[in-house]
């Protein structure tokens, strides 16, 4: 900024500052050609036309049916309503819906908030009923499983319900037809609930349809959510063109108001007054259909007419701009079946083209990295150029890396731009990427703003306002008005997720356009620090309560005419200058400072008034500076939590321990680089670090949130309590931790590198007793893109006493009494009981138990018992009789768990049950003999019972291996012949002596397969026909495994077949995956 500075000495200025510091809703019943020098091309580049569409803010049908009821439990406005209006479909066609559904549609709506919506039935009476059903198509989709359903049943008019249906799983695709049995509820009068819980923007959705209720009557509730006939106005819209022009050039309105919905509107009537700063264009309105006429009187455009059923009536008129700046106009339209209607169009009309450039000779200075490249695009992949040949654009012969994030930077001097109150960047793009995940986003920043994004997100894609124009070529704008004055850097960010690739995003025409400052004008900057010998440079702070700061206060005359009088209030510190007199040229500055000391948060905003005496010459200046108070948030015993609802604590520090990724703790308050909502446990805000928000070109990063030091003396026992939320990407990508400080080292205390969804976290610090400067930390590390961790509510539990237990575990064979021993021998077969016997050898009560059982699992869990220091009680004495029947000798593990608060101990013991068995001995374990057909011989076995219990025995023949054959020598040999002919079938030996055939054909021609199975006894020289195969196959062949013959399949046939060759039967099994043959 080039301009004489003069310091203004004033008397100090020391000023103390003390601050004092559900929604219910029911139904009833074209292209210019460039010439002469960039400030021409410019001005003619604004003149060109666009259709800048302002969507409709009203008019829609009614959210449920009449007798319906829909409820906002989360006070978002997310509410069920008709899929015919919200745009998503009918999603339970494949399951019995049909027309509208009824919907709570995520994707329907463009509320980023937290879903709670109920939908109640109208009274159902089934006090005539005998039996009662409820039916209905279904379709709920959970997109990021923090989603839930659930369907309730009222007999009292909803003061309480019954779940009937409770899910958090996707239905299947299509969904679900459900079928409730309401036969308990028969007698009364009941309600149906239909409940859609989701904690972001990000869930899916519920869709529900047809729901009919019926008794052994017939039907008593039938619902198909058509919407009632109602017109619909909702895609109405207004157009202003051009977007952007200089004063004295024209605009145009094109007003169309479109009827979508089943009935014609009745006394429709539209009102469009004439914007300030234009004047109506004589004898430019007209309308298709309807009256429309300009009222000279009144300034305005008036319009009536009815619209049928798919019909629009389109009003255009004309005005032509007087002066510089923004102009909005808006048409009111409204109709005796529903309110008002409000549709809007702006444009901005500008004094100045201060650069333009349309890429066709360079490249405008802009320099882009990665996938950015200035010339001429190749088409279909690329668009050709918005005008002429050249742009700038992602990959301009090919669909872009979607694993590369690129950036196109563009630096200008706005230095001789201070004091206009307007200033924008214009451009034209064409946009076509993956919507859901490939971000477009402009950021700026100079000397005194950070880099801050101006339009688009950093997360989710394109915003819906992007969307709304892929694929076309459209006029972009934003406002660096804040930039006036300085160097500012603009960078264009093409950020992919890394799968799907697209066309990519272009950018041609680049414009600035500014409003001159008035020929009177002054330009205040109200700064805020905390060095009062200084001005600051930033107009926001963060401190603790009770710290002085120095409010500066800078005035520029940006005007050309000399200003000598000036007077400066402010909305908090009163009146700080009145009269006084300096002597203010145009171009100079000066600046004042005063000091205030502040206990909460402060905004205040400061007025220089600037003018001659008379008074003339007056102008005015105003600015406003903001002064976060963030308590300090002290961890100390037993005391409040801290929590982050006003940010990050002012004793608390974040540590970024990478290379500077920018990815650190911050809250969930800070949208900008935390993209999701408190997930914890806790309430408010959370701290929050989000590796996800930063997209796919996230850096490597490891940041930490470091608690105040803490005292961990006077007490015996410490706990620190966290609610936490941790969302990990894969193992080894990320990960979280928590580390405890003692004065000289971190130790870590606890690693996830895996999900934990909402959960409260108790450490014991017990180890740590006696440090006087603990301090706890929560360490986000990873290597890029991951996802996030979360916690809130940190607190620290301490105790004076100490939690100590010891575990007697006793079995035996009287349920009334706790036995005396933990060995014991019985029988097999035994039931035996067991006692647990803890006592408490601590020095405070011990109040809520757990007792588990290596073998018999949980005892119980969560048993209040107040078991004060030097008791005892056990299991016999509470009522308990635990006992088990043992059959073999049995060793098993108890373990108690005793709590005080979040304090536990835990003892362990063992007891042990022998068993007598039986022990069988015999003097041989095989039989091997060789005996000829018709002999016989004794075989002489003794048994004896070696054991400590009777044996029961018996014996058993078991199957031994037939080793009988027929030696014919080495000739060869004739045998018996088969029952009939075979050819084609199988041929099969078992290894004992049989050989099967199997199928085959018998026919001259060989062409029909039998089922037949023949088997040969080679001991015998015999044929026997077994039990035929289930089907007549040829062409086979097959295996023997055990005592199975496996034929898998035949020729034209993919069925395995089973011979069991004990029992002579068949069986069939899973078909061979369609082989045959």
């Amino acid at each position: 900024m080039k301009h004489r500075r003069i310091f203004l000495v004033l008397l100090a200025l020391v000023l103390a500052l003390s601050l004092l510091t559900a929604s219910l809703v029911f139904a009833g019943p074209d292209q210019a050609e460039s010439s002469g020098n960039a400030a021409e091309q410019g001005k003619e580049q604004a003149e060109k036309e666009s259709d800048v569409q302002a969507p409709a803010s009203g008019g829609a049908i009614e959210a449920v049916p009449a007798g319906w009821a829909t409820i906002d439990n989360a006070g978002s406005g997310n509410l069920w309503r008709f899929s015919d209006e919200i745009g998503d479909g009918n999603q339970t066609t494949a399951n019995g819906g049909t027309g509208s559904s009824i919907a709570a549609d995520v994707p329907g709506t463009t509320n980023s908030t937290a879903w709670d919506t109920e939908l109640w039935s109208p009274a159902i009476d089934l006090s005539a009923s005998t039996a009662a059903t409820l039916t209905y198509a279904s379709q709920f989709q959970d997109f990021a499983a923090n989603g839930e359903i659930w369907l309730d049943i009222s007999t009292d008019g909803g003061a309480n319900w019954t779940n009937l249906r409770n899910q958090t799983v996707d239905d299947p695709t299509g969904g679900t037809f459900e079928i409730e049995d309401l036969t308990a509820y028969v007698g009364s009068s009941v309600i149906l609930r239909w409940r859609f819980q989701a904690s972001a923007s990000t869930m899916w959705f519920w869709h529900v349809d047809n729901v009919t209720v019926s008794d052994n009557t017939g039907t008593l509730l039938f619902e198909d959510f058509s919407p009632p006939p109602a017109p619909d106005l909702s895609t109405s819209s207004k157009s202003a063109t051009p977007a952007n022009l200089f004063v004295g050039d024209n605009i145009s309105y094109t007003i169309i108001i479109s009827n979508s919905g089943n009935l014609t509107t009745s006394m429709t009537m539209m009102t469009d007054t004439i914007p300030a700063g234009t004047t109506y264009v004589s004898g430019s309105v007209t309308c298709s259909l309807g009256s429309c006429a300009y009222n000279a009187g009144g300034d305005y455009i008036s319009w009536s007419g009815d619209i049928g059923i798919n019909q629009q009536a389109v009003i255009d008129f004309a005005v032509m701009s007087t002066q510089a700046g923004p102009v909005t106009n808006n048409a009111d339209v409204s109709d005796s079946t529903f309110g008002p209607l409000m549709l809007s169009a702006s444009s901005s009309v500008w004094d100045t083209v201060n650069f333009f450039t349309d890429f066709e000779a360079d490249n405008g200075g802009l320099i882009g990295d990665n996938e950015w490249e200035w010339g001429m695009p190749t088409p279909p992949t690329s668009p050709v150029a918005y005008s002429g040949s050249n742009l700038w654009g992602t990959d301009l012969d090919n669909d872009y890396d979607a694993s590369t994030t690129s950036v196109l930077t563009f630096t200008v001097d706005l230095s001789g731009l201070a004091g206009s109150p307007a200033v924008s960047l214009n451009w034209w793009e064409w946009f076509m990427v993956e919507n859901c995940c490939d971000e477009l986003f402009v950021r700026g920043s100079s000397a005194s703003v950070p880099s801050t994004v101006l339009y688009g997100s950093t997360t989710g894609g394109p915003t819906p306002d992007q969307e709304a124009h892929e694929g076309v070529w459209f006029n972009a704008g934003i406002d660096i008005t804040q930039f006036a004055g300085e160097l500012a850097t603009f960078t264009f960010h093409m950020q992919p997720d890394g799968s799907v690739h697209d066309a990519g995003w272009y950018i041609d025409d680049l414009a600035i356009y500014s409003v001159n400052p008035p020929p009177v004008s002054v330009l205040l900057n109200k700064t805020v620090g905390t060095d009062p010998s200084a001005c600051a440079t930033s107009n926001s702070i963060v401190v603790g309560p009770n710290t002085d700061v120095t409010y500066c206060y800078e005035i520029l005359n940006t005007g050309a005419v000399t200003l000598t009088l000036h007077d400066l209030s402010d909305t908090e510190l009163g009146s700080i200058l009145s009269g006084f007199a300096y002597t203010l040229t145009p171009g100079a500055s000066v600046w004042l400072t005063t000091t205030a000391n502040l206990t909460q948060t402060t905004v205040n905003t400061a007025t220089w008034t600037a003018y001659n005496a008379g008074p003339t010459d007056v102008a005015m200046s105003m600015d406003t500076a903001m002064v976060t108070v963030i308590p300090p948030a002290p961890l100390v015993c037993n005391g409040p939590a801290a929590t982050f609802d006003a940010g990050i604590p002012i004793d608390w520090t974040v540590v970024d321990d990478s290379a500077g990724g920018g990815i650190l703790w911050t809250t969930t308050a800070d949208t900008v680089n935390c993209g999701i909502a408190n997930l914890t446990n806790g309430s408010g805000e959370a701290a929050c670090a989000d590796s996800d928000n930063a997209g796919a070109s996230a850096p490597a990063y490891d940041t930490s949130l470091v608690s105040s030091p803490f005292d961990l003396t006077g007490y015996s026992l410490y706990g620190l309590n966290v609610a936490a939320y941790y969302r990990d990407l894969g193992a080894g990508n990320d990960l979280f931790q928590i580390d405890v400080w003692d004065g000289s080292t971190w130790t870590n205390e606890l690693t996830w590198d895996e999900n934990h969804q909402p959960g409260d976290i108790f450490l014991d610090l017990s180890a740590y007793a006696g440090t006087t400067d603990a301090q706890v930390r929560f360490r986000y590390a990873g290597d890029g893109y991951d996802w996030y961790a979360q916690v809130d509510d940190v607190s620290l539990s301490c105790l004076p006493g100490t939690v100590d237990i010891s575990l007697t575990k006793t079995v035996g064979t009287d349920p009334a009494t706790c036995a005396t021993d933990d060995t014991i021998i019985v029988s097999g077969g035994t039931e035996v009981y067991y006692c647990y016997e803890v006592t408490n050898n601590g020095t405070i009560t011990a109040t809520v138990h757990d007792l588990d059982d290596d073998r018999l699992g949980n005892i119980f869990s969560g048993v209040a018992y107040d078991l004060a220091p030097g008791a005892s009680i056990d299991t016999v004495a509470l009522g308990l009789t635990i006992n088990a029947t043992i059959n073999t000798t049995t060793t098993n593990t108890a373990t108690w768990t005793a709590y005080n608060g979040l304090f536990s101990a835990i003892a362990t013991d063992t007891a042990t049950v022998n068993v007598r068995q039986p022990i069988a001995q015999l003097d041989t374990t095989s039989i091997d003999e060789t005996i000829s057909t018709g002999e016989m011989t004794d075989v002489i076995i003794t048994l004896d019972n070696v054991g400590n219990d009777p044996l029961t025995w018996s014996v058993v023949e078991e199957g031994g291996t037939r080793q009988l054959g027929r030696d014919i020598g080495t000739a060869w040999e004739t045998m018996a012949p088969m029952p009939s002919a075979r050819v084609f079938g199988a041929v099969i030996a078992d290894g004992s002596g049989y050989v099967y055939v199997i199928g085959g054909t018998s026919d001259a021609g060989a062409l029909t397969p039998t089922d037949t199975v023949f088997r040969y006894d080679t001991a015998t020289n015999t044929w026997a026909t077994m039990a035929a195969m289930p089907a007549a196959l040829d062409s086979i062949d097959g295996i023997v495994i055990k005592d199975k013959i496996y034929i898998p399949g035949g020729d034209l046939d993919n069925n395995t077949y089973v011979y069991d060759i004990a029992t002579d039967s068949w069986s069939t099994i899973a078909t061979n995956n369609g082989f045959t043959g």
